[in-house]
Parts: structure tokens; C-alpha cells; sequence
């Protein structure tokens, strides 16, 4: 079948009115002429036209064989499965009210949790590369403190390593509302973070206004400045764009706000879960130099370098840290366990996650079960409809067509319900920062979500189609 065939075709079944009108006056003149023909022939006008039938062999035949040729007749006959249907289950309310909430339930359940594995799990880090960037701990790790280093390692770990082009990290003993924000009413406790003068350009998020820290910023001495997460600058300026280069009062003392992060950056979702983090602050090396280990560090490797040069240049590099030529309670032998950044912020709760969507699974399958036997309860009581059907030349391909248009009916009815019960769960668990999971504020009904709805509702449908048919 050509291009112009298969256009000629799709435009007959969107114009069948006007087609089928034109066909009846087609066939109509035809079988005038073919009695006219006759008559003259001899035979007279009742036998003219029942030779003319003959001729045609039944008008409504010849115009089913016209229309099948010229049309789509595989969606005709699914329009007419799915009509069908409507009446049907229009028939039994009861019933169909309760397949679909059932599966509503089933299904939404299903969307919910997968959106949740698929914020945490499987969709990538919200940052510019993700897979380059790596978690660097101690393989000994044990604690806050055995988690992170020195100002000192983070220097030489800059200057020294082959494996990352650019090191960052954060102060990794920050409190929520360590910070009081004045000038704007009453005192307001905020929470903030002091980050390496690096961090975001080494994340690859880019400030939505403004700019982010300078190397002058992060030295002692240097000015005060401070750039603002989205949420915080909406929620207290109200969003004004023109904040951008003016001052603040952090803890009684002036700071300029730089730039505003973008609303996709959440802190708090990938490093500290449950933490709403409003501002951000230069770390200054030389004021923490004395305290130990503080920074937890992160670096993005090189495009040519791999996870395993990565871990084998640590187990080298890091014995060699020792800090006793400038602050002796640092001495000793740093090590080091590079990994991927995402199994740091996912790798906790993958198999707590895993499970749970097996068991929503389970719920499915025990939904398609019930649904199973409740459709074959239902065909039992309809044998007398299926032998009259099968008695006017209906075949068993047909019977069981007619039964998984109803499955899927079913099923579609019940995603959609599904997936707005689903909607509001996502909706719920996004805002929820009492619960410290990683990303939860990204969770959402995505294209991957709706994709897993597709694949969830037809496979409930074959299931519990399939058996009774």
C-alpha cells in the first residue's frame, strides 16, 4: 500500500458521511441502469430487478466490500467494540463503578510510588553532568566528623589530584537557623550554608539572577555577600528582581545579595534531607582551618577519567596528607572512598524503595486477580448473549476481542482516576519537609510516570481480561 493509498483511506474514514452518500447514489445508478439493461432485454420489471440483485449479489454486501476497501475497517470494527462496550458496562453500574475504583486505587498507588523511585532512584541528579560527580569520604567513615576533612586536605586535594577538574565542598556542621535575618520586621531565624567559593560552578548550577562568589569573597577580610535560594527569595522579598546588589542585615551586620539561585537547585533535597536551606555564604578557609575536619568534599572528574582511576588515585594520594607543618591536631593519614555522588544520596533508601514498589506491585496483581474473577462471574451470567452473538456468525476471536475492549476500557477509566489520585499524593509527599528522603521535593507526575501508566494499565487489563476471555 502506497503513501497516496493510505491518505486516501484515512480521508475516507474522517469523511464517511459524504463518502457512504456518495456510494448509495453510486450503487443506486448502477443498479438503475443494470435493470433498465435487463428490461430491454425482455424480462420484465420484477425479473430485471431480481437478476440486477443477483448481478450486484446484494446491495448492502457490495457496499460493506466498497467501504472496506476504500476505509479502515479494523478501526471500524474497534469503534463499534468499544460502542459496544459503553453499553455494556452502562448496563451494570454497579459493577463498573467498582472495577474502576478498585483499579484506581491499584493503579494510583502504582503511579505514586513509582514517581517516588524515579525522583530518588532513577531520574539523574539535578546538576550539569551528574555522572562526573563523586562523593569523596573517608573508606573508614563512622560519624559526621570521620565523614569529612580539613581545610588543609581540601587545599592539597585541589593542588595534587589527576583525577577531578575542579573540588568542592560545604561546612558540614550547620544547624537550621543559624542565621538571623533584620531590617525586614521582626528578627527572623533563617538557615544557611557556608559553601566553597566553587561549589555551584563545580555543581554546574548557574545563579538565576546575579552571579556567584568571587575568589576576593572567600578570603578574610573580603566583602560580605550572600546569595539567596529561590524559595527564600520569594517567600520573603516577595521575588523582586531589583534586590540583586543590595545589602541585607545578617546577624546585625550589612551582606550583599549577589544573585538568586534557580528554583530547580534544592540543597536540602540532595545533602541534607528534611532541611530547608534560604542562604548561602562563602566559607573562609583561614577561619576554619583550626577546627579539624569540617568540609564534606565532592568533586567532578575529569571527562576522560573513570569512577575506578578516580578510587585507585585515592588510595595512593590520600595516606600522603599529613598537616602536622601547620596545625598538629590535624596530623595523620587521610583516606579516601570516591563514589558516584547520586549512590550517596540515593544509595541509603534503594532497597527500602525497591521493596515498596514490589509490594505496590503485589497490590496490582491481587487487584487483577480479584478483577479476574469478578469478569468471569460476569461472563458466566452473560453465556446466553455470547451463544446468540456466536449464533449470528460471531467467531471466538471476536468474543474475545469484544472482552479485552472491556478490560481496557475498564483500565483506562481506571488510570485516569488513578493518576489524579496519583497527582495528589505527589503533590503531598513534594511539600512534605518533615521527611527526610533525598529529592522528595522533585517528586513528580513526570513523562516517565505517565509512561509507567501506559505500561501499568494495559498490563492490568490483559490480566484481568484475558482469563474470562
Amino acid at each position: 500500500m502506497n503513501l497516496r493509498e493510505i491518505f486516501g483511506r484515512v480521508s475516507s474514514f474522517f469523511h464517511k458521511p459524504e463518502r457512504d452518500r456518495e456510494l448509495d447514489a453510486e450503487m443506486q445508478a448502477h443498479f438503475e441502469i443494470a435493470i433498465e439493461e435487463n428490461v430491454r432485454r425482455g424480462m420484465s420489471e420484477q425479473e430485471a430487478r431480481r437478476q440486477a440483485l443477483i448481478r450486484f449479489g446484494g446491495v448492502e454486501r457490495a457496499k460493506e466490500e466498497q467501504r472496506a476497501s476504500r476505509g479502515l475497517p479494523w478501526l471500524d470494527v474497534l469503534l463499534q467494540d468499544l460502542r459496544y462496550t459503553l453499553r455494556t458496562l452502562k448496563r451494570d453500574p454497579m459493577f463498573s463503578v467498582i472495577a474502576v475504583l478498585i483499579l484506581a486505587l491499584g493503579i494510583g498507588a502504582n503511579i505514586a510510588v513509582f514517581s517516588v523511585v524515579n525522583a530518588i532512584l532513577l531520574r539523574p541528579l539535578p546538576f550539569h553532568d551528574p555522572d562526573r560527580l563523586m562523593w569523596i569520604a573517608p573508606a573508614d567513615a563512622n560519624g559526621l566528623s570521620a565523614s569529612t576533612y580539613s581545610a588543609d586536605a581540601y587545599d592539597d586535594l585541589l593542588t595534587m589530584n589527576k583525577s577531578y577538574e575542579d573540588v568542592t565542598g560545604y561546612f558540614a556542621f550547620s544547624t537550621n537557623d543559624n542565621f538571623k535575618l533584620t531590617g525586614h520586621g521582626d528578627p527572623k531565624p533563617i538557615t544557611g550554608i557556608s559553601v566553597t567559593q566553587n561549589f555551584f560552578a563545580a555543581l554546574g548550577v548557574t545563579p538565576e539572577l546575579g552571579r556567584s562568589f568571587t575568589k576576593q569573597e572567600a578570603i578574610k577580610g573580603g566583602p560580605a555577600v550572600v546569595l539567596l535560594s529561590h524559595a527564600f527569595w520569594v517567600r520573603q522579598f516577595g521575588g523582586d528582581r531589583g534586590l540583586i546588589g543590595r545589602s541585607i542585615t545578617l546577624d546585625n551586620a550589612p551582606v550583599t545579595v549577589v544573585g538568586v539561585l534557580p528554583e530547580t537547585f534544592d540543597f536540602g533535597a540532595v545533602f541534607s534531607p528534611g532541611t530547608k536551606v534560604d542562604i548561602f555564604v562563602p566559607v573562609v578557609m583561614d577561619d576554619i582551618r583550626p577546627w579539624g575536619n569540617t568540609l564534606a568534599l565532592i568533586g567532578r572528574l575529569k571527562p576522560s577519567v573513570s569512577v575506578a582511576q578516580a578510587q585507585a588515585e585515592a588510595k595512593v594520594l590520600f595516606p600522603k596528607f599529613y598537616w602536622s607543618k601547620k596545625y598538629p591536631e590535624s596530623v595523620g593519614g587521610y583516606t579516601a572512598r570516591p563514589f558516584e555522588l547520586k549512590q550517596y544520596v540515593s544509595g541509603k533508601v534503594r532497597r527500602s524503595l525497591i521493596v515498596l514498589w514490589c509490594a505496590v506491585g503485589m497490590i496490582l496483581l491481587i487487584v487483577c486477580v480479584n478483577l479476574s474473577n469478578l469478569m468471569l462471574a460476569r461472563a458466566a451470567a452473560r453465556n446466553k448473549e455470547f451463544a446468540l452473538r456466536s449464533a449470528l456468525g460471531a467467531g471466538r476471536g471476536r468474543l474475545v476481542r469484544q472482552l479485552l475492549t472491556e478490560s481496557m476500557v475498564l483500565a483506562g477509566m481506571g488510570a485516569v482516576l488513578g493518576l489524579a489520585l496519583a497527582f495528589v499524593i505527589t503533590s503531598y509527599l513534594a511539600h512534605q519537609g518533615s521527611l527526610a528522603l533525598p529529592l522528595l521535593s522533585s517528586v513528580r507526575v513526570d513523562g516517565a510516570a505517565l509512561a509507567w501508566t501506559l505500561g501499568i494499565s494495559v498490563g492490568a487489563a490483559v490480566l484481568f481480561g484475558l482469563l474470562p476471555g
